[in-house]
């Protein structure tokens, strides 16, 4: 049975959905970055190495989770959307499902998924405490007050992406 708008409203949710997922991780790359003494990178130039080697493996894990999640997302959701969608977009139920489940939602997954890999990363090195930096920056970024703001707003941003997430997962298969 199509659901009017359906498609519309998990577009806007997805839309919604991604955005916070890529601040949410950009987020806990920045604290792990900070959590090594790397207060401040310039995104046109050369950085240092550590930074540059964090990007590289966070853009490969990325770009590794992207294929996987889209195949995993169409095969649940061609079956199942294409009917509550009803014909929008364009007429075409498919090329809903498609859009959704095919585009939006893996890079909203594979963001999600980076940007949990980044939280627990850092929650481990801050239980160890120990730095792998010979020299540490000015200000130190493992003080007390630095730790409660980072584990209080990453609770806040991962929840609020759960939430947007489940809200996104129950208004398509209500």
């Amino acid at each position: 049975m199509a659901v009017p708008g359906l498609f519309w409203i998990e577009l806007g949710l997805g839309v919604v959905l991604l955005f916070l997922s890529a601040k949410a991780h950009g987020r806990q790359i920045r604290l792990e970055r900070e959590r090594e003494g790397y207060m401040e990178v310039d995104f046109m130039k050369e950085n240092p190495p550590w930074v540059e080697a964090l990007w590289r493996k966070d853009r490969r894990r990325y770009w590794a989770t992207v294929p996987v999640a889209i195949a995993v997302l169409l095969l649940l959701g061609v079956p199942t959307l294409p009917l509550r969608f009803g014909t929008e977009p364009l007429g075409n139920p498919i090329l809903g499902t498609i859009i959704v489940a095919g585009f939006l939602w893996p890079l909203v997954v594979a963001f999600t998924s980076n940007g949990i890999q980044s939280a627990l990363r850092l929650r481990t090195a801050l239980n160890q405490g120990g730095r792998d930096r010979p020299e540490g920056p000015p200000e130190h970024p493992e003080s007390t007050p630095w730790r409660r703001a980072a584990r209080r707003v990453t609770i806040w941003y991962w929840a609020l992406v759960l939430a947007i997430g489940g809200v996104a997962v129950v208004v398509a298969f209500i």
